[in-house]
């Protein structure tokens, strides 16, 4: 099933999780945990992981 045909309540089930690993990444200024789930040039701009690391 394709993402745009599931109902909000599904959607935010599936992510929740995903924020709450990205949140405690951040607190503990883990860039690969951080930066697991964002694209590629995310990932590979230096002001993002200087800016969770800080």
């Amino acid at each position: 099933m394709k993402i745009t045909d599931k109902s909000d309540k599904e959607i935010i089930a599936i992510v929740n999780p995903m924020i709450d690993e990205v949140v405690a990444a951040s607190n503990q200024k883990n860039w690969e945990e951080f930066s697991k789930y964002q694209t590629e040039q995310e990932a590979n701009d230096p002001e993002n992981r200087k800016n969770v690391e800080a």
